[in-house]
């Protein structure tokens, strides 16, 4: 009990015990930008009463960046609650990301909540049924006022403006007026509930955390909900997709104004569930990116440029766009590099003493396939080129 101090939960412990199991996919596109996290929650079976009209909140204090320039929103249909920047500029981004959560699989519906109210559709697992948002330093001061948010309502129990459990449920794409505004150091909570747990019972819940990076902050936050889009797609089909090839091994070398890169052919042995097409290899700003492309080594098979669905991250439209970028040049494992992709201080060549950063891929392909192309995880690595000790005969 002296651990229950927190005075907008400090009430006395109630029985319960939480399993948390956390794990990522290492690989592009939608799982690479999402942690899952799988909670386990066991009522005590020595209990002698139910814990009814229960509701199962993620909190999060997202600062993301500089904490003073945050927004909110949420998107009901979605089960997702995320937070994004007000402006265009943050002092930890130079475009800033986006970052939510979701319930995958929400606490199982044991009171047969109909949802959405209204629906007559009972779920057999409880979607968000709410989410509520508070600024940093107005946080609800007593159990009863954090219930009161867990459900939907404000603080003092009465309904929200909107006729709806969701704060800020309006689209920032589309100007909607029910959005947030007049940024600040957020706290937000998505709920699910009510639901009822027996002495003994164990609740499953999965959710996830959720980063989106795109050319703008909106476009961060068109990207942020297409992954989530995949990745519950992902998860409702029990995670079986496609395997991509596995991840070549890189070796470096660093030379007088120049590094060289060579890799193995790891990922031709092993090209995953599709057939072995090609090789990129990219610069980087920092060791995590954001990259850019700077060659593509590919079967010379008649195959060059592949072209499939993908997500603009400005405005959100999903069309055939040119996903990969070979041009029947043929296989190389061996790359020389004397330019600057990114041209660091102005400068087009590489210079002596600055770490670049690297990273190779390989893809796969088939045309029969949704998505027709997958590409492995990054070897990265860093490298500085220099003259070399005394004496270095290159």
């Amino acid at each position: 009990p002296e651990a229950h101090s927190n005075d907008a939960g400090g009430t006395n412990p109630i029985g319960l015990e939480v399993h948390q199991t956390t794990f990522a996919f290492d690989r592009l596109g939608a799982l690479g930008n999402i942690l899952f996290m799988k909670y386990d929650i066991i009522y005590d079976p020595t209990a002698t009463e139910p814990i009814t009209k229960a509701y199962l909140s993620l909190w999060s204090d997202p600062d993301l960046g500089g904490a003073g320039d945050d927004l909110v929103g949420c998107v009901p249909e979605l089960g997702l609650g995320y937070c994004y920047n007000a402006t265009e500029d943050d002092k930890a981004y130079d475009i800033p990301p986006a970052t939510g959560f979701d319930f995958f699989k929400g606490p199982t519906n044991t009171d047969g909540i109909e949802w959405p109210p209204g629906s007559g559709l009972v779920p057999e697992t409880l979607p968000m049924t709410s989410f509520n948002k508070y600024i940093n330093g107005t946080d609800p001061h007593t159990p009863i006022e954090s219930y009161n948010f867990m459900q939907g309502l404000n603080a003092d129990g009465t309904p929200l403006a909107n006729g709806t459990t969701f704060v800020v449920p309006g689209d920032p794409l589309s100007n909607d007026d029910d959005v947030d505004s007049d940024e600040a150091d957020r706290r937000f909570m998505m709920s699910a509930g009510p639901f009822t747990m027996q002495p003994g019972d164990t609740v499953e819940v999965v959710a996830a955390v959720i980063v989106g990076h795109g050319s703008s902050r909106l476009g961060s936050v068109t990207a942020l909900k297409f992954y989530d889009s995949f990745a519950q797609t992902a998860f409702d089909n029990d995670f079986d997709l496609p395997r991509p090839p596995a991840t070549p091994e890189v070796t470096t070398y660093e030379l007088d104004r120049k590094v060289a890169l060579s890799w193995n052919g790891l990922s031709e042995e092993d090209p995953g569930d599709y057939t072995f097409q090609g090789y990129n290899v990219y610069q980087g700003e920092t060791q995590a990116g954001p990259w850019t492309l700077i060659n593509t080594y590919d079967v010379a098979d008649g195959v060059g440029r592949i072209f499939d669905l993908g997500l603009n991250i400005d405005n959100g439209e999903i069309y055939e766009q040119p996903m990969q970028f070979g041009a029947d040049t043929g296989i190389e494992r061996y790359l020389e590099i004397s330019a600057d992709a990114l041209t660091w201080a102005g400068n087009p060549n590489l210079v002596n003493s600055h770490p670049y950063y690297f990273a190779v891929s390989a893809y796969s392909y088939d045309a029969a396939s949704t998505p027709n192309n997958l590409e492995s995880s990054f070897a990265t690595v860093t490298v500085i080129p220099n003259t070399g000790e005394a004496g270095t005969r290159w």
